[in-house]
């Protein structure tokens, strides 16, 4: 069992492994599961090694809280491990008053595949698993948390936290980790001194779960119930994660969120069904201090707050070169009026700067408290904020832009390409506080939605798939399979947006929120971007005219490609074959015309194809007659008609025609040729 879970470690001949039991006894060696000791109490006597694993029997209790500190200490190349074995996690009890497990100035640590059951968050006033360097000027380094289930702490489910501006740590990994019915925070990264950024480098979170935690009602003046927080960290990546009820009793938390914080990557993550007792709620969060981050392929919905915050507090360090994009926001602002992507500064100059937000899809409806909008400002200054090829969807008559700053304050905000949607209602976007704009028009007169001369930006029906029913997933890793909020292939998004690659020099990045590459042709608006909009060709090709009472005529369109149907219709004359395909057969009336039509449609199209055309009748007309004869190889056909000179032409598939042999009508015509190919194909036409 402990070769298979870590035997991609090479542990030293020194290196020892222990066993606890619920039928151990604490006077044996440890060294295996028939001599296993029985408490924790015991394993913390113990001075571990560098490679050594301390493995707890699965699915047993075992009261008391870990402890490592120095001289114990491991490293990547032989780490201290912590972990259960026999199948199932053991269970990790500790007092009211302790964590699960404390690991203090020391690093090189493995902890998997146990749980951490605290006496709820409201009783036990610690943390799950805590990492805590107080030691000024020293790095920490290795720390793995893979396969755990924490709950019932009041403080945090697993917290990385350094007591000073000094006190690194540096590759830090959790996987896989259920954090639930915690009190301050689920996931955390932090470093107690304000505002120092950067003391927790090369963080990964990937695949975990923070629900219910609560929040402490009594802490008014902090944020309390945080999801998923990386504070103070260089070069982090959360994937695959969701955030979903929490901070219902706390205040100015977020569902996953980062800040002082440089080169932090939030994507496929869901949030959902974030609360609050008063600010915040989000889904989302790029906050004070945050430098070079991104948040992109993330769905966040039905959060009290922003579904995507841009924030900046007072006193935090440049807000600078930060991304929002291919993201989907649905029905978030339910209390406080934030809007889908909300962006405020609480500091002053500069304030929050350089920020680019493109193709996000972003839909909101009236809430039971507060008034949502699509995109919403509020604080203090802002400067270079661009927000291209964003599809904004509002109902109920809400703003799909609403701005309190007043007049000065935005002023290097650009809205560039975007779709404004309004379901119907009337187009409404409220700015610098002071000005209703009713029309995209009267927008570009406030030097919106133009680039250069160039009038930009549209107020059209987006056409996405099942606007508003995007629901919950509840596995993040499923986000690719969500098909609301794609474009139909009809769509005015499709082929609409800017090439932000080239007119200003982004690095778009490599997908969209489905996976599509991008650009998937040229950029489309919104989340989603798909390929051109097609009409397929269905243009007749046939004889200019036909023999009254002739019965082998042919007509065709281009082939359309796989799956795709052409429904032809004939009026004086009867398809004698090919119906339902690119190429037909028909017979003729005795006068007039022949009117043909087709409508040729493919799974990926705009809309269908179609045409149709007039063929005039003539008894001057050859035509071919019945029975014909094959002789040795040869086939010998009668054409009757006037008698006027007549070609007689022959094809394999309807479309290409060649030239067989020309003779005056009545008249029998050979091609020795036909037994060459598998189906030949004849006409006759007037010569010329």
């Amino acid at each position: 069992m402990v070769a298979a879970v870590f035997g991609f470690m090479a542990h030293p001949v020194l290196a020892t492994v222990y066993y606890v039991s619920a039928s151990g006894n604490d006077s044996n060696s440890g060294q295996a599961t028939s001599a296993a000791w029985l408490t924790i109490t015991r394993v913390n006597s113990q001075a571990l090694l560098p490679g050594d694993q301390v493995l707890f029997e699965g699915g047993a209790t075992f009261s008391g809280s870990i402890r490592v500190a120095p001289p114990e200490a491991g490293s990547a190349a032989q780490p201290i491990v912590f972990s259960s074995y026999g199948g199932n996690p053991a269970i990790i009890s500790p007092a009211n008053d302790s964590n699960g497990l404390l690991a203090v100035n020391c690093g090189g640590l493995i902890v998997s595949n146990l749980d951490f059951a605290g006496g709820g968050r409201t009783v036990n006033t610690d943390s799950g698993i805590e990492f805590y360097n107080t030691v000024a000027g020293s790095t920490l380094n290795f720390f793995r948390v893979d396969h755990v289930d924490v709950g019932g702490f009041g403080n945090t489910g697993i917290y990385v936290y350094g007591l000073g501006p000094t006190t690194w740590f540096n590759d830090v990994r959790v996987t896989h980790a259920n954090v639930h019915d915690v009190g301050i925070a689920g996931i955390e990264t932090y470093a107690n001194s304000f505002p120092a950024a950067n003391v927790i480098s090369n963080v990964y979170v990937g695949f975990c779960t923070v629900s219910n935690i609560a929040g402490v009602s009594s802490m008014k003046s902090t944020h309390t119930g945080d999801g998923i927080l990386i504070a103070q960290a260089n070069n982090a990546l959360v994937e695959y994660c969701e955030a979903v009820s929490n901070c219902w009793n706390g205040y100015g938390a977020v569902g996953i969120w980062t800040w002082a914080s440089t080169n932090v990557t939030i994507q496929f993550c869901e949030s959902h069904h974030n609360g609050t007792l008063g600010s915040d709620g989000d889904g989302f969060d790029l906050d004070g201090g945050s430098t070079g981050c991104v948040m992109q392929y993330n769905y966040s919905h039905d959060n009290a707050g922003a579904g995507y915050g841009i924030f900046q507090f007072y006193g935090a360090a440049l807000y600078l070169n930060n991304v929002v994009r291919y993201n989907i926001s649905q029905n978030d602002g339910r209390k406080n009026s934030y809007g889908a992507i909300s962006i405020w500064n609480g500091s002053t100059d500069p304030g929050i700067t350089n920020v680019d937000i493109y193709n996000n899809t972003l839909f909101v409806s009236p809430a039971v408290t507060g008034t949502p909008s699509g995109i919403y400002f509020f604080g203090d200054i802002v400067n270079n904020i661009h927000i291209r090829n964003n599809c904004i969807i509002t109902t109920g008559g809400l703003n799909l832009v609403n701005s309190s700053l007043p007049s000065g304050l935005a002023v290097t905000v650009l809205f560039q390409e975007n779709d404004y949607w309004s379901s119907g209602a009337a187009f409404s976007i409220y700015w610098n506080n002071s000005h209703n704009y009713s029309s995209l028009p009267g927008w570009r007169a406030a030097n919106m939605e133009t680039v250069g001369t160039t009038n930009v930006g549209c107020n059209v029906d987006p056409q996405l798939v099942n606007v508003g029913g995007g629901g919950t997933l509840g596995d993040a890793t499923l986000l690719p399979t969500l098909t609301v909020y794609q474009s139909n292939p009809g769509s005015p998004l499709r082929e609409a947006g800017l090439d932000l690659a080239a007119l200003f020099g982004l690095n778009i990045g490599a997908q969209d929120f489905y996976g599509n590459p991008v650009p998937n042709g040229l950029p489309d608006i919104g989340a989603y971007d798909g390929t051109a909009c097609i009409i397929p060709t269905a243009m007749i090709t046939a004889s200019g005219l036909v023999g009254a009472g002739s019965t082998v005529n042919g007509a065709s369109v281009p082939n359309a490609g796989a799956g795709a149907t052409y429904i032809w219709s004939v009026t004086n004359g009867v398809i004698t074959a090919g119906a339902g395909t690119n190429a037909i057969t028909f017979s003729a009336g005795a006068s007039g015309a022949v009117t043909l039509g087709v409508v040729v449609d493919t799974p990926n199209a705009c809309s269908a194809g179609s045409s149709s055309t007039n063929i005039p009748i003539s008894t001057l007309a050859p035509h071919l007659n019945s029975p014909y004869v094959i002789t040795n190889g040869t086939l010998t056909l009668m054409i009757s008609g006037a008698s006027v000179s007549t070609i007689l032409q022959a094809s394999t598939n309807l479309v290409n025609w060649a030239n067989v042999c020309t003779g005056t009508p009545p008249c029998i015509f050979t091609d020795p040729q036909a037994s060459n190919y598998p189906t030949r194909f004849y006409r006759a036409l007037l010569g010329p």
